[in-house]
């Protein structure tokens, strides 16, 4: 990589407070910091000139920027970029070419059905008498 390459990410975050009952506070972190440090590292090990740096952004966001052009948008893709892909571009940014991230990973999201919150709910009734 010949020239200094600096790629920003914007993820997604979100905490979420459940009370099941005055004594348990269940507190879970809904966000895409996981895949935004998995995708930071891998820049790092393919090309460890470039400067990777993150914050946390709109809802639903996954925005990758490589000196300041924006290469992939979740928001406006509708899924997460493939990394490779990601890897690619900020390689041709060093070279000094522009290059856009177009595809996405498949979608590993699934819907609950209610069978999975009644079972959510029995596990978090056991974790209350455990606890107790």
């Amino acid at each position: 990589m010949a020239e200094k390459v600096n790629v920003f990410i914007e993820y997604w975050i979100k905490d979420l407070l459940i009370y099941p009952n005055e004594k348990i506070v269940i507190w879970l972190v809904l966000c895409y910091y996981g895949q935004f440090r998995e995708l930071a590292d891998t820049i790092k090990q393919e090309c460890p000139e470039a400067i990777v740096d993150g914050k946390t952004g709109r809802t639903g966001s996954f925005e990758v920027s490589v000196n300041g052009r924006e290469i992939f948008s979740k928001l406006k893709k509708g899924g997460m970029p493939e990394f490779d892909e990601i890897v690619d571009c900020v390689k041709a940014a060093g070279r000094g070419e522009e290059k856009q991230a177009e595809n996405v990973q498949p979608s590993s999201c699934v819907i609950l059905k209610m069978e999975h919150h009644m079972w959510l709910s029995r596990a978090l009734q056991a974790l209350y008498i455990i606890i107790l």
